[in-house]
C-alpha cells in the first residue's frame, strides 16, 4: 500500500505486518464434483472421450467393448476431447503451454502435438469430415487446422461478434454458423469455405441458433423464438 502527497511526485509505501504464518496461508481448499464436465463418443460408438478434473480419458459405452484409458495426465488443464472421423485421432483444448491450444493424440502410438500457436480463447472443436483438419472458433474469427502440418488459417470473420461453429458438411465445404449482426440479432447462416461466402438461411428478426444439416445435406435445422 502506498501514499501520494498531492504537492509531490514521490509515492511513499506504508509497511504493514500481518505476522502470518506463510505454513497455514498457502493452504488451499478446493471443492470438487465427481462428474464429467465434457464429452465426445467415437465415430463407432463404442467408446467416449470423457473430460474429468482438468483430464482426457477413454471409456467403453458398453461391457466386453475394452478398458479405460487415460489420455493426459498432467497438472494443466484439458478439455473439450473431439475424435477424428477416422477414430485415429483425439484432439482437445490445453494450457500447458501457458496459453490455450489445441492438441492432438494419436490413439495408436500416443504420440502427442500441439497444432495451434495463438494466444486466444478457443471454442467447440469440429473435424472435417476426411480427419485432416479442425475447425474452431476464436474472438470473432473462424478458423482451420490442417491437422498433420499444424497450420492455421482463418477461414472467416464477423466484426459484430464471431462465430458459433454447429456442424460442417462431410466434406468439409459448408459450414453451418450462429452469429449476430449489428443489432445482436441472432441468426443461423451457411458459409461456403471454397467460394467464401456466407448465406443467411433465417433472415428473421426472432432469435435463431443451433444450425445443423440433415444427413442428406439439403435442409438446415435450426431452433427458433419466432413463434414466442
Amino acid at each position: 500500500l502506498w501514499v501520494l502527497p498531492i504537492d509531490r511526485p514521490t509515492p511513499k509505501r506504508i509497511p504493514i505486518d500481518l505476522g502470518y504464518v506463510i505454513d497455514h496461508t498457502l493452504t488451499e481448499v478446493a471443492s470438487t464434483e465427481n462428474v464429467a464436465a465434457g464429452f465426445g463418443p467415437s465415430p463407432n460408438g463404442a467408446y467416449m472421450a470423457i473430460e474429468h478434473r482438468g483430464e482426457i480419458f477413454t471409456v467403453p459405452t458398453d461391457t466386453g467393448v475394452g478398458e479405460r484409458r487415460r489420455i493426459t495426465e498432467s497438472a494443466w488443464r484439458q478439455s473439450n476431447p473431439s475424435y477424428s472421423p477416422d477414430g485415429r485421432y483425439l484432439a482437445f483444448l490445453s494450457d500447458e503451454s501457458k496459453e490455450e491450444e489445441v492438441w492432438i493424440t494419436d490413439l495408436r502410438t500416443t504420440e502427442r502435438r500441439k497444432l495451434t500457436a495463438q494466444a486466444s480463447r478457443k471454442n467447440l472443436l469440429q473435424w472435417t469430415g476426411d480427419s485432416k483438419q479442425i475447425l474452431f472458433s476464436s474472438g470473432i474469427s473462424l478458423y482451420s487446422i490442417d491437422a498433420a502440418a499444424g497450420k492455421t488459417t482463418e477461414i472467416a470473420r464477423h466484426a459484430a461478434g464471431g462465430y458459433t461453429l454447429n456442424q460442417a458438411s462431410p466434406d468439409g465445404r459448408w459450414l453451418v454458423l450462429s452469429r449476430r449482426d449489428d443489432y445482436q440479432n441472432a441468426e443461423v447462416v451457411v458459409y461456403d469455405v471454397t467460394a467464401k461466402k456466407e448465406y443467411n438461411v433465417t433472415s428473421h428478426p426472432a432469435r435463431e441458433s443451433n444450425g445443423m444439416l440433415t444427413p442428406d445435406g439439403k435442409t438446415v435445422i435450426f431452433v427458433s423464438n419466432r413463434d414466442a
